[in-house]
């Protein structure tokens, strides 16, 4: 499961590039098409991704960097999320995507029992900025 794979296909799903891939190219224009490709593909099957992964990447020690686009800059995670998500509604049949991993999941380690204290400002200036592209995108 993740960000570009479809996980509910028996045995049928092209190895995709990673997400984290497609943003290091810091190329728009490559995340739209990258995310065009899946999405055709997702959603002609009428599946779902849990993805994009735009949490912002705070801590080294994150198990999840791997799936998200953001990096550490929270206007380029922004950028590229607006250009993921606008990319998967052009298709005919846009499969259904999860934003996650939601503000701030920062560290794996117990994470159903941790507390994460946040200031208003850092939410609103690193963690909200990908979260609010992808709302505003559709």
């Amino acid at each position: 499961d993740g960000p570009q794979s479809n996980q509910w296909d028996q045995g049928y799903s092209p190895c995709w590039p990673s997400i984290m891939t497609i943003s290091a190219s810091w190329d728009v224009d490559l995340m739209a098409l990258w995310s065009t490709e899946i999405a055709e593909e997702f959603g002609v099957k009428s599946r779902g991704q849990l993805g994009p992964g735009i949490n912002v990447a705070r801590f080294a020690w994150n198990g999840r960097l791997g799936e998200y686009m953001a990096g550490e800059d929270p206007y380029f995670g922004a950028k590229m999320t607006k250009a993921m998500v606008e990319a998967y509604r052009s298709v005919p049949h846009p499969p259904l995507q999860t934003a996650k991993h939601f503000i701030p999941n920062t560290i794996e380690k117990n994470r159903n029992s941790i507390i994460e204290e946040v200031d208003e400002r850092t939410l609103f200036e690193v963690y909200y900025p990908p979260f609010e592209a992808a709302v505003k995108a559709g």
